[in-house]
């Protein structure tokens, strides 16, 4: 098994982009898929190897959070202060 590199996460950032339904594109024309067969096999793989390496944890820990806090702020920008008038 492959041991993540400072090289091996420059590339796991630049593929790991905020889910659909932020910015621009409203969420209900996203469309979920499930992974084929390889890429399920290839999603496990990571996975072990991310709980196996706790740099590789914190890492993804780190770029989750940063994501779900840029969520937030792109929810509060769109309602406007709704639900604050009272």
């Amino acid at each position: 098994m492959p041991k993540f590199t400072a090289s091996t996460f420059a590339q796991a950032q630049e593929t790991i982009q905020p889910p659909i339904g932020l910015g621009n594109v409203p969420l209900k024309s996203a469309t979920v898929t499930t992974p084929s067969g390889d890429e399920q096999e290839e999603l496990l793989q990571i996975a072990a190897e991310i709980l196996q390496d706790p740099v590789a944890m914190q890492y993804l820990c780190d770029r989750v959070y940063t994501l779900l806090q840029q969520d937030i702020q792109r929810q509060r920008e769109r309602s406007g202060g709704y639900g604050r008038r009272w």
